[in-house]
This record gives structure tokens, C-alpha cells and sequence, in this order.
């Protein structure tokens, strides 16, 4: 992912080394949001107000942040769910079945 369209204002993603979204900027390159986050996906810090549900790992597009379960957020990385109040899988890996049929 490259940009975000909302209406008729166009943002765009600048990542970090492991491809979480540490920016946004507008079409002049002026930074307009700004994120941190631990290697839980935990935000740590953020500036701005644009909508924004790919933070952490965001650049993949695999991991996504549902803006409606507040606090604690809880991504969505393909089939799974993650907890970043839990820091845990919240769900089983569908590959490997339930914890009962691996038993």
C-alpha cells in the first residue's frame, strides 16, 4: 500500500524497518501523522487525526486494526485475531485445527 484516498484528500505511507507505518504525508510531503508502536503493536505515541486502520505492519496490508474495538486494539492478520491488550493469539491457527484436535 502506497496511499489512502478519503473524499478528495489523498495521504500517503512512509514505514519503518520492520513495516510498520511511522508516517503520513499529504501530496506536498508534509508529514501530517506521525505513529510509534512496540513490537506488540501497542501504540506508544501518535500525532495527527487522520483515519488510519494500517499501523502496525500496515505496509503488508495483513495486519488491520479494527477502529471499533477501542482500546486494546485487536488485529485482524488473516484468519487470526491478535490482542495487543493480551498481548496473544485470541484465536486458533484454522491450519491446525482446535486445540482439542491437535490433542
Amino acid at each position: 500500500m502506497v496511499s489512502q484516498q478519503r473524499e478528495s484528500t489523498s495521504t500517503f505511507y512512509h514505514f519503518d524497518g520492520t513495516a510498520n507505518t511511522m508516517a503520513l504525508t499529504d501530496n506536498t510531503n508534509v508529514e501530517t501523522d506521525r505513529y510509534v508502536v512496540d513490537a506488540w503493536g501497542e501504540e506508544r505515541s501518535t500525532t495527527g487525526t487522520t483515519p488510519n486502520a494500517h499501523i502496525y505492519k500496515g505496509q503488508l496490508n495483513a495486519y488491520y486494526n479494527d477502529p471499533h474495538a477501542g482500546p486494546g486494539s485487536i488485529y485482524s492478520i488473516g484468519p487470526r485475531k491478535y490482542s495487543v491488550k493480551q498481548k496473544r493469539w485470541t484465536s486458533d491457527d484454522p491450519r491446525l485445527g482446535g486445540i482439542a484436535e491437535r490433542t
